[in-house]
């Protein structure tokens, strides 16, 4: 995002916006960053009710990647979930495969827009995150 700055450093509560608070092991091109980190987290402030996640996997495997969605409280409910984002054992996440747009939340409200991403099995299949997208 033009203007937003990522960061490796412990977050604060609650998260400024546009900083990106990044934590494990990522990668950084002109596209985007990656992580093969399990431990990796991507925690931010939406701008907007509606968030979208560009982004895909890195591997050739059938596997999906996964993107786990927390918000300070836990999973995001499903009240607020986009129509991409999934829920088993009180997890919410996306499956990844494909690059595509994937959209995890419509109609946050504003006391739950701090929202952290980790990547439970980015060891086996690493992902690209290229753009989160914000809307009201």
């Amino acid at each position: 995002h033009r203007g937003s700055r990522f960061v490796k450093d412990s977050k604060p509560t609650p998260l400024p916006l546009d900083t990106f608070y990044l934590t494990g092991n990522w990668s950084q091109n002109d596209e985007g960053i990656s992580t093969s980190d399990t431990s990796a987290t991507l925690s931010f402030r939406a701008k907007g009710s509606g968030v979208g996640l560009v982004t895909r996997s890195l591997s050739k495997i059938i596997e999906k990647g996964k993107v786990v969605v927390q918000t300070e409280a836990g999973p995001l409910y499903d009240v607020y979930a986009g129509s991409n984002l999934m829920f088993n054992d009180e997890k919410s996440f996306l499956d990844v495969r494909e690059g595509a747009f994937y959209k995890i939340a419509a109609g946050l409200p504003e006391e739950t827009r701090d929202l952290t991403l980790t990547f439970p099995n980015a060891n086996r299949v690493p992902l690209a995150l290229y753009s989160l997208r914000f809307s009201n």
